[in-house]
Parts: structure tokens; C-alpha cells; sequence
């Protein structure tokens, strides 16, 4: 169990054609905010999965995402990175 914040203007993708989107919104279970979302008011139990959409404004066309970074605070700040996702039809 920890209490983590996630967002920021570092969450960010890249598309395949060189284009970038940050994110504007995060939505974390039912709580919303423009620019964080976590914190003291939510507890992450290991293992139990805990729904996360995050909007990006501006994203051009692609045919998927070549890195996506989400950013997070869990004492110290933290970069996850996801690469070569592909979008489905």
C-alpha cells in the first residue's frame, strides 16, 4: 500500500510521425483535476487495479504511440516510460 500523485506537465506523449501531446486532464477512479491526480485522499493496495484515463489535447493523427511517459511523485519524482503502442481499430 502507498499513497502516490500522478500527472503534471510531464506526462507526455510522442507519436510516430514526431508529434507530441501533453496532458491536460487525469481522472483517477472518481477523482478528476486538471493537472494532479492521488495523493493522501487515495491508498494504491498492490494488486488490485484502479482505473486511470488521462486527455491529451492536440494529439495528431498516427497510427500509435512511440513513448509515453507518465509522471509521478511517490516521495521522489519518477518517469514511467511506455513504448511502441500501437492503436487498435
Amino acid at each position: 500500500d502507498d499513497k502516490i500523485d500522478i500527472g503534471g506537465s510531464s506526462t507526455k506523449i510522442y507519436d510516430v510521425n514526431g508529434g507530441n501531446a501533453t496532458a491536460t486532464n487525469f481522472k483517477l477512479s472518481n477523482s478528476q483535476n486538471g493537472d494532479w491526480v492521488g495523493g493522501s485522499n487515495f491508498t494504491f493496495p498492490k494488486g488490485v487495479p484502479i482505473p486511470l484515463e488521462i486527455t491529451f489535447n492536440n494529439v495528431n493523427e498516427s497510427e500509435g504511440i512511440a513513448l509515453f511517459e507518465l509522471y509521478f511523485l511517490n516521495g521522489q519524482h519518477k518517469i514511467i516510460k511506455f513504448k511502441n503502442i500501437k492503436y487498435s481499430n
